[in-house]
């Protein structure tokens, strides 16, 4: 939990633009996560692409729809967050657009963004450790504030690995896109104006129809590159929706994932799991009390999970920020680079040099995406 978490005033005069900019009678809790602490950072780490429908990002306020289980049963709870003190003594102030807040809704609230933003992770350690490595002190350093982020669910975490395996990590948000914008549940206060841009499409599958009538399986074969793909399905959209849980996803029928772009294997995968997890067979979240070597081996156990899928989890879901999913071709570039070796490692090669950074190697992980986004000019 923060530290320091509390609602504020309605009429205070020292909200900022978040606050006066939506619903007056809208809830704002305050979050202090533990310093240093970049709002900006953290989210791109967990965005990862600007065509990320999941996760919105406009420059300053951070906006996502969340499913809360709550004891009247799932609640889709619409929020923006902002930061609004400086990284060595962060506040975020959280508003949520819900109809009807309630204690049990702000805690659990308060809970998934420490979970989601790593508000309460210490890295004084990891900082000092990394001030000795002049390999990757600069990279560190330029990125300091960022907190490890994780997915509100293992499940999630397990789509997103499953939609980006053996794909560039552009066509994998273009297929969880698909996925979000199909089949997850709209927050409340978009619900209208989803049944106007629904009303306006024509059609409850928002795919291109590029791809949608030219019978191809694969997007990569649709010729469509992810920033036109977003422009396409999402174009007036503003509609926050949620991840699709498991319950959204276990009744679909076969060939409906295919539909939206995804191979067989995957559909495959995606729907044996939603079913294990909706009927109850599969406690993911119970993970988080295994050690890492049986968490690994349980998640092998999932059809359509290898050893990246499963490290993936395992650092992104379940907040093991000493695992490096070792099978990951842009991590073995950027160890290349930063140690000058003459040729890309392996798996094993990756295990040997990350061995001094055993209990920080999934940090480092997330470090090589911020800095790939900085090339890409996203971040600056």
């Amino acid at each position: 939990m923060p530290h320091d978490s509390r609602s504020l005033p309605q009429n205070s005069s020292t909200l900022p633009p978040i606050a006066r900019a939506l619903t007056h009678n809208s809830p704002v809790l305050e979050l202090r996560p533990l310093p240093p602490f970049r709002l900006d950072l953290t989210v791109w780490t967990l965005r990862r692409r600007p065509e990320n429908i999941l996760d919105r990002w406009d420059g300053q306020i951070y906006r996502r729809a969340l499913s809360l289980e709550t004891k009247s049963g799932p609640r889709i709870v619409e929020f923006a967050i902002e930061q609004i003190g400086p990284p060595q003594s962060p506040r975020l102030q959280v508003k949520l657009e819900t109809p009807h807040s309630t204690a049990e809704i702000e805690a659990a609230i308060r809970s998934k963004l420490d979970r989601m933003l790593g508000l309460n992770i210490d890295l004084r350690d990891f900082y000092s450790f990394a001030a000795k490595h002049k390999q990757f002190r600069p990279l560190i350093v330029a990125f300091t504030g960022f907190k490890p982020p994780r997915y509100p669910t293992v499940f999630e975490a397990l789509l997103n690995a499953i939609s980006c395996q053996q794909v560039s990590l552009n066509v994998g948000i273009m297929l969880l896109n698909r996925l979000v914008q199909n089949f997850g549940a709209p927050a409340p206060r978009s619900a209208d104006r989803d049944l106007t841009n629904r009303s306006r499409q024509g059609t409850a599958l928002a795919v291109p129809p590029a791809i949608w009538n030219s019978g191809v399986s694969t997007p990569e074969a649709s010729g469509l590159d992810g920033k036109s793909i977003y422009e396409t399905v999402v174009g007036a959209g503003r509609t926050l929706r949620a991840c699709p849980s498991p319950t959204d996803l276990a009744s679909l029928p076969t060939g409906t994932l295919r539909s939206l772009g995804y191979s067989q294997n995957k559909e495959r995968a995606i729907l044996e799991l939603s079913r294990a997890v909706a009927s109850g067979e599969l406690n993911l979240e119970s993970f988080s009390e295994l050690s890492d070597a049986d968490a690994l081996e349980k998640l092998l156990s999932i059809r359509g999970i290898g050893r990246w899928s499963a490290e993936y989890a395992l650092l992104r879901g379940l907040g093991r920020l000493n695992i490096f999913p070792g099978d990951d071709v842009g991590g073995w570039r950027n160890l290349q680079k930063h140690l000058r070796l003459r040729s890309r490692p392996d798996y094993e090669e990756t295990r040997k040099l990350l061995a001094p950074w055993k209990n920080y190697a999934g940090l480092l992980y997330f470090h090589f995406l911020l800095a790939g986004l900085r090339a890409r000019a996203v971040l600056t």
